[in-house]
């Protein structure tokens, strides 16, 4: 449909990514598999465009029929992502994404260091 991200000077904008394999396959059908799946997508984006996940400054993530107990499960399959100095983070419940199955997509800036 589009490009992954679009770089503009050092700022990265990453679509939203979601839980699937190399073969557009889901990575499972509960929350924590495709959220972890989506978060290293994101990662090879990233890597891609020369910044890595210490690099986001923002991410929005879109969860189908979020629940608030979901933000534990976020927070566990977003690993690297979170840390002490940020990114800022908005989760906002939708009632679907990308395709029929998947249950997040994750979107986010980043400043790269080059």
């Amino acid at each position: 449909m589009g490009a992954q991200s679009v770089r503009v000077g050092r700022t990265l904008y990453v679509a939203g990514q979601l839980g699937v394999d190399s073969t557009n396959t889901l990575a499972g059908t509960d929350l924590h598999a495709q959220a972890a799946r989506a978060f290293a997508n994101l990662a090879a984006v990233l890597q891609a465009a020369g910044a890595t996940p210490r690099d986001v400054t923002a991410l929005t993530i879109y969860v189908v029929n979020y629940r608030p107990a979901d933000l534990d499960t976020i927070r566990d399959a977003a690993g690297a992502y979170l840390n002490p100095n940020g990114p800022i983070i908005t989760v906002l419940g939708v009632q679907s994404v990308g395709r029929d199955g998947a249950l997040v997509s994750i979107a986010a800036t980043a400043t790269a260091s080059r």
